[in-house]
């Protein structure tokens, strides 16, 4: 239990650090930090229910692109403004490294072992949030066409008509 509060407040600072490199405006550094750190408990749940790093990244990305987006809206900021600083904990920063250290060492099996779990890793960050990002899109333009009577298909078409 101590391991994992430690790693939530690790979480919780790294993200405050990146916050502080990108220059996020301090308003907005709390919640970036919040969802950083919520998204690495989603990737420790994940990882203890699954066992497997694609779908605990996944969901963590998933999560924390919700909570960007929904923040987002709140307080009328772009959604990538929350988003990235709150997945910094998800990167995996480990295994790129030693990929590249292996790699350069001449270790050529143990850096494509390395760079696989690396690709793994960036391809649930990826899917993650695309998978957010489109359903959002998605949900906007049905809101959009709902509300402007001018983009509705049907607009302007007389009973009898086509």
């Amino acid at each position: 239990m101590n391991r994992i509060l430690l790693q939530l407040a690790a979480s919780f600072f790294g993200t405050y650090g990146f916050c502080l490199i990108f220059r996020l405006r301090k308003k907005w550094r709390p919640a970036a930090c919040l969802i950083g750190m919520a998204g690495w408990g989603v990737y420790l749940a994940g990882m203890h229910w699954w066992q497997n790093i694609f779908p605990a990244t996944l969901a963590a990305s998933a999560f924390c692109a919700v909570c960007a987006e929904t923040l987002a809206r709140l307080c009328r900021v772009p959604a990538t403004v929350l988003f990235i600083p709150s997945v910094i904990p998800l990167i995996p920063g480990r295994a790129l490294y030693y990929a590249l250290s292996n790699a350069v060492s001449g270790d050529i099996s143990a850096a494509q072992v390395d760079f696989e779990i690396t690709v793994i890793y960036a391809l649930a960050i990826a899917i993650g949030m695309s998978i957010v990002w489109a359903f959002w899109y998605v949900v906007r333009k049905m809101l959009e066409n709902g509300r402007n009577p001018r983009c509705r298909r049907d607009a302007g078409r007389e009973e009898g008509g086509r």
